[in-house]
């Protein structure tokens, strides 16, 4: 079982990677036809920013996500100078089931606020709050699934820490 959750979240981090390259690309192209439409002439975009914010919510949480899978998330070093290695992993253990639960809890709450934004119109756009809520709950809901696997992991695997 641990060997089909680790290649899920392989292949889901392979996705996450292109779809932030994408945005970003998506990101770039937007903002470079705000400063053609502002100084050169009607490209007929409206609320650029409005579509930049949108996307830069989108871009902050599943690059967490990413940073999340690749373990460069920032972590408290303080006591694992002086512990043993089965005292760090154990550390580790505690500290993504403790992730783990606020994933949980963010997602519950993240979703209560998609319900809310799907009332609120972006001003200048076709698009709701809903969009950019639903950003931070796809961002915590891979954040979950990542940091899940990672404590599969270590409990069933075999993991330097």
């Amino acid at each position: 079982m641990i060997e089909r959750v680790t290649k899920g979240a392989r292949v889901l981090e392979r996705v996450l990677g292109l779809a932030i390259g994408m945005l970003v690309v998506v990101l770039l192209g937007v903002v470079m036809l705000q400063l053609v439409d502002r100084h050169f002439f009607d490209v007929g975009i409206h609320a650029p920013d409005q579509l930049v914010r949108i996307g830069l919510v989108w871009l902050c949480f599943l690059g967490f996500a990413s940073a999340v899978q690749a373990g460069a998330n920032i972590r408290i070093e303080f006591l694992e100078h002086w512990l043993g290695a089965r005292a760090r992993v154990v550390l580790a253990v505690v500290f993504d089931a403790a992730t783990l639960a606020l994933c949980v809890l963010l997602g519950v709450k993240g979703m209560l606020l998609v319900e809310v934004g799907a009332g609120q119109q972006l001003l200048g756009t076709p698009f709701t709050a809903a969009l950019p809520n639903t950003g931070f709950v796809v961002g915590i809901a891979l954040t979950g699934v990542f940091v899940l696997a990672r404590l599969m992991r270590h409990l069933f695997g075999r993991v330097a820490v």
